[in-house]
C-alpha cells in the first residue's frame, strides 16, 4: 500500500548543482531585463535588443536564448562569453554570472525618443509653475507654511524626474 511505504532515497545521480545554478541564472537575468524595462519606463510591447556578457553557465544561457527573448520581448538577444556589457545607449545590469546591455529597437528608439521629450516638456512646464509660485513674495507671506513646503517639496520631486528624463533621453542618443 501506498500509505506504508517508505520515501524514496535521494540519489547523488540525481543531483545536478551546475545545472541548478545555471537555470537560477536564467530565471535572475530574465528578472534583470524585465526590471530594466520597468526602470526605463517602456511600454509593454517595446521590442528591445539584448546582450548578455556570461561570466558563468555560458552553455546555459546560449540553449535558453528563445526562452529568455520571448520571456523579455526581445527583438535580438545575443550571448557573449566574458567581458563586459557595452554600456553606450544602454542600460545595464550586473549579476555575478552575467552583464546585460539592454537596447532599444531602432524603430522603438524613435518612439521612446519622441514620449520622453513629450513628459519632459510637461514636467518642466510644471516646475516653472512652482518656480513661480514659490517667487512669489505674497504666496509665501500669506499661504499655510504647509503648502509651502508642500510647493518646494513638489518643486525638488519635479527638478528629480526632470534630471531622470534627461539622463534617459541622453542614454537613447
Amino acid at each position: 500500500m501506498l500509505i506504508r511505504a517508505a520515501w524514496p532515497e535521494r540519489k547523488a545521480a540525481h543531483k545536478f548543482p551546475d545545472d541548478a545554478a545555471g537555470v537560477d541564472a536564467v530565471v535572475r537575468l530574465i528578472a534583470a531585463v524585465r526590471g530594466i524595462r520597468v526602470e526605463q519606463g517602456l511600454r509593454p510591447g517595446a521590442k528591445v535588443e539584448v546582450e548578455v556578457h556570461a561570466k558563468t553557465h555560458a552553455e546555459i544561457l546560449r540553449a535558453a536564448r528563445a526562452i529568455v527573448a520571448r520571456q523579455v520581448q526581445a527583438e535580438s538577444l545575443a550571448v557573449a562569453p566574458g567581458g563586459e556589457a557595452p554600456r553606450k545607449g544602454a542600460a545595464v545590469a550586473v549579476d555575478p554570472a552575467f552583464e546585460v546591455a539592454v537596447r532599444l529597437g531602432e524603430a522603438d528608439r524613435a518612439a521612446e525618443k519622441a514620449r520622453l521629450s513629450k513628459q519632459l516638456e510637461s514636467e518642466r512646464r510644471r516646475l516653472a509653475g512652482f518656480d513661480k509660485r514659490l517667487r512669489n513674495e505674497d504666496f509665501l507671506t500669506r499661504a499655510k507654511p504647509e503648502a509651502v513646503a508642500k510647493a518646494r517639496s513638489e518643486a525638488e520631486k519635479l527638478r528629480t524626474t526632470i534630471s531622470s528624463i534627461e539622463e534617459r533621453l541622453a542614454a537613447l542618443e
